[in-house]
């Protein structure tokens, strides 16, 4: 596994296993939890994406069953029965933006991903890619638990695209690929997503512009080990942010 520098722009990529980790946004842990955790977890997300890979590429996912319960196998599953179908391969390749957070009960953690998406379908026999690299950026909000002293994938929910694709909404923070705004800016805007927030509420978000006067929280929050996603536009009027409903 190679790291990338945000800084330095994108890099070919090469080998049919590569996932390169950016670190576009800061990774934060709640009040109270190890920087150990973060960095467990963050392994445990890195090491899921690994094993997604090769299953890919044999259409086999009985090897997911040591990363994740079986709640969290049903989207890949599915695809790899479709894949398997057409008599294509995937070659899973990604360039990740993790945003890390261990919740308080020390048992549930967020990782929030706005990761680019170079994946390619290959023809099975050939191993012949079948269509060009996407060059899309998803973003994600990845739920993991602490099962039996070790971390699994416990689901995933996708907040958006950088483009509009069917079924998918927009996500501003990829369209952003995951740049954080700066402080002065963003601030204002999280403390009033904040003010109108449950206060015994963790959070895990991101703020994102969409136009000047216009910006959406994507957060996943915990309650306990209760895990939601909520995607939130606020508008600024007179350099005031108020927020509108959550989706």
């Amino acid at each position: 596994m190679r790291l990338h520098d945000p800084a330095s722009g994108r890099r070919p990529l090469a080998g049919i296993l590569l996932v390169a980790l950016l670190l576009v946004g800061c990774s934060r842990s709640a009040a109270g939890a190890p920087a150990s955790a973060k960095a467990d977890v963050e392994r445990a997300y890195l090491a899921w994406w690994s094993a997604r890979q090769a299953a890919y590429l044999k259409l086999d996912p009985s090897a997911l069953k040591a990363y994740a319960t079986p709640a969290a196998l049903g989207a890949d599953v599915q695809r790899m029965a479709d894949l398997r179908a057409a008599g294509h391969l995937l070659q899973l390749l990604a360039e990740h933006g993790m945003q890390t957070v261990v919740y308080r009960d020390g048992a549930t953690a967020s990782v929030d991903d706005v990761w680019a998406d170079h994946s390619v379908e290959l023809d099975s026999s050939t191993l012949s890619p079948i269509q060009p690299d996407p060059d899309v950026t998803v973003h994600d909000s990845t739920t993991l638990r602490r099962r039996g002293g070790r971390w699994v994938v416990d689901g995933v929910f996708r907040f958006g695209s950088s483009h509009e694709l069917p079924g998918e909404a927009v996500s501003y923070a990829a369209v952003a690929g995951g740049k954080p705004l700066p402080d002065f800016y963003r601030q204002p805007i999280e403390d009033a997503y904040r003010k109108a927030s449950r206060p015994a509420v963790e959070h895990n978000e991101r703020v994102a512009i969409a136009q000047d006067s216009v910006a959406w929280v994507y957060d996943t929050t915990a309650d306990g080990s209760s895990v939601a996603h909520t995607a939130t536009r606020l508008t600024q009027t007179s350099g005031v942010w108020k927020g509108e409903a959550s989706s």
